[in-house]
């Protein structure tokens, strides 16, 4: 017998599962489409709810590698553990008033948990932590396997169906809201291409993961008459001691910054520091991640850092010119690890 969730667990805040258009070929790309709540105070209007018996939702998978040499006694551990993916498991229940109720709301629940084909097949998980607008962590997952049925009759007499379900989330983090800032380059000196206007971006981490920051801007100029070139900060990272620049100038303990060339027919870019990630990526496209020659971004934002203070300097541009810094916050558990 499948008893309802513990209505204290996550101290009764809503749980939703969340349609969200994935499809960047969609005019509502990123939008969500839809929100079913199968806990807290919403749930029993939608008639799905979460039932006793989940797992997976806490700490994120690892694998820990180790290796052994010859004649050693025991084995050395990697200071690198590998990050799996998140399997995780809960049952749904489904209960309505009539046949017509239920075979509505049962078809509601797979069209977002197992689409047509063709369509996309993740879905958000979102969980809300404290009664705050901005107090939640989702998580993306899809099915797993087929959902296994845990009724021993048809719905029909009860109009209500139990299925255990097991969920796949490839990217195995929680995210909570994306941090920015935003500073327009309105003041400087100099005209034209070789004008130059220094800021100071500043964004936190409240997360317990490092974070890979973004830079861009939508409207990189009004009037994109010449290049433009960006210098930004690789995180927080610094020279180590004795480097020196091209002209032999001792930099140790200096920012690192990586040099960002823009050119004129872009009228957008996003700046990826992931090392995974494409670094450079403009609209139109263009090749202007060429000029950076690899020397990409090796350094994130660590975890539990306030107000990074991160200066950028552009040369070229106008007054209107913008640049944005977006700070994604990554959680190894649904809820919990800030700093202490």
């Amino acid at each position: 017998m499948t008893f309802p969730c513990d209505p204290n667990f996550n101290n009764g805040f809503p749980m939703l599962i969340i349609n969200r258009d994935l499809d960047p070929r969609s005019a509502t790309f990123g939008q969500d489409l839809m929100s079913i709540p199968i806990f807290g105070p919403d749930m029993d209007a939608f008639g799905i709810s979460l039932l006793e018996g989940y797992s997976g939702f806490y700490h994120t998978p690892i694998t820990q590698p180790r290796e052994n040499y010859a004649y050693q006694e025991g084995s050395t551990p990697s200071d690198f553990p590998r990050v799996e993916e998140r399997i995780l498991d809960f049952t749904l229940g489904v209960r309505a008033k009539s046949w017509d109720q239920f075979k509505h709301i049962e078809t509601v629940l797979w069209h977002v948990m197992k689409p047509p084909k063709g369509k996309p097949r993740d879905f958000i998980l979102r969980m809300y932590h404290g009664p705050g607008e901005d107090d939640w962590r989702e998580i993306t997952m899809r099915l797993e396997r087929t959902p296994k049925d845990l009724f021993k009759r048809g719905p029909g007499l009860f109009k209500s169906a139990v299925w255990a379900l097991t969920t796949l989330a490839c990217d195995p983090y929680w995210y909570s809201k994306t941090l920015q800032d935003t500073v327009t380059f309105d003041t400087g000196t100099g005209t034209g291409a070789a004008r130059i206007s220094q800021r100071v971006l500043a964004v936190s981490n409240h997360a317990d993961q490092e974070c890979w920051l973004e830079y861009a801007s939508n409207q990189w100029t009004t009037n994109p008459t010449w290049a433009s070139t960006l210098f930004v900060p690789d995180g927080l990272g610094v020279y180590p001691p004795g480097h020196k620049d091209p002209n032999g100038n001792d930099v140790s303990g200096q920012r690192i910054r990586k040099k960002i060339e823009i050119p004129t027919i872009a009228r957008s870019f996003v700046v990826q520091t992931h090392p995974l990630q494409i670094p450079l990526e403009t609209e139109p496209e263009t090749q202007a991640v060429a000029n950076m020659r690899g020397n990409y971004f090796d350094f994130a934002l660590p975890p539990h850092t306030v107000d990074a203070q991160l200066p950028v300097t552009l040369v070229g541009g106008n007054a209107q010119t913008q640049l944005s810094v977006y700070a994604t916050q990554r959680w190894d558990r649904c809820w919990g690890g800030e700093a202490l």
